[in-house]
């Protein structure tokens, strides 16, 4: 990544129709026309297991903060074809300003697909993509995290604050580079809860810490934050050598280092605390 500017990543792929600045606005209730809004950005997911947190928005691309319990849509892949048919959605809401719907399939080729989902305005498709692995330059399962020195709380390494929420997390006494050696799991979280564009890396980081307090020292968790200072004009280490274009970012990694899993922008508690379990079982 070598601007800002790419970084304002947030559209709404909704029904085929890009809009801009969706997720500035909320609104109460559904009303009768429903579009879809991918929470996460085009382009990082590889073929495999996908994870697909979506929203909806009304007719003026205002997110809907309400909504159904559970939504239910299908796959279709290049070719037009079902791929994967009767998918369910649960609506997570908890300690989030939006409610999402996560949609998990698997995609085994890359290409063009399409999610099809059933609201209250009709079938809406959301356009999607799964990348070749070798086009995408962030790490993915299987990769190894990128053990490079991140900021603390004795060492800032340029970076003024450390950590914009308030107070700072607990996860500067530890660089990345560092977090190997202790020889457990590991969690590394790139996140601005005071500059977020999305509003939500606050309540995930919250999220973070508050299942590794629940862990008790089962895994080492790393925080770094998007920008070297307030002025917003130069980005960390982090971000640079991670190459992510969006923010959160959430690694979950075995004791080797080896990424199990990635999560780009929204998760809840309750699949952090279920994934969690697993990797320090």
């Amino acid at each position: 990544m070598t601007s800002v500017s790419r970084r304002t990543f947030l559209t709404a792929a909704a029904a085929s129709v890009t809009v801009p600045g969706v997720l500035a606005a909320c609104t109460g209730t559904t009303g009768d026309k429903v579009e879809l809004i991918r929470f996460n950005q085009d382009g990082y997911m590889i073929p495999g297991k996908q994870r697909l947190p979506i929203g909806l928005a009304d007719a003026k691309g205002a997110v809907i903060t309400t909504g159904p319990e559970k939504l239910t849509g299908r796959v279709l892949g290049p070719d037009g074809k079902v791929l994967s048919a009767n998918l369910t959605a649960t609506r997570r809401s908890a300690g989030l300003p939006r409610p999402f719907w996560l949609f998990e399939m698997g995609v085994d080729q890359p290409g063009q697909y399409q999610l099809e989902v059933q609201t209250s305005g009709g079938t809406k498709a959301l356009a999607f993509s799964v990348t070749d692995p070798k086009l995408v330059n962030t790490p993915k399962p299987g990769d190894s995290l990128l053990f490079i020195d991140t900021p603390t709380s004795t060492n800032p390494r340029g970076v003024n604050p450390i950590c914009t929420r308030n107070p700072f997390c607990p996860f500067h006494s530890v660089s990345l580079k560092d977090a190997k050696a202790l020889g457990k799991p590991m969690v590394f979280i790139i996140s601005t809860p005071a500059y977020c564009q999305f509003a939500v890396c606050g309540p995930v980081l919250d999220f973070v810490i508050a299942e590794e307090k629940r862990l008790s020292g089962k895994l080492t968790v790393v925080h770094s934050e998007v920008y070297t200072d307030d002025t917003k004009d130069n980005l960390t280490a982090a971000v640079e050598a991670y190459n992510v274009s969006f923010e959160p970012v959430l690694y979950l990694a075995d004791r080797t280092g080896k990424v199990v899993d990635r999560w780009d922008v929204l998760f809840d508690q309750v699949e952090l605390g279920k994934a969690l379990d697993l990797l320090t079982a």
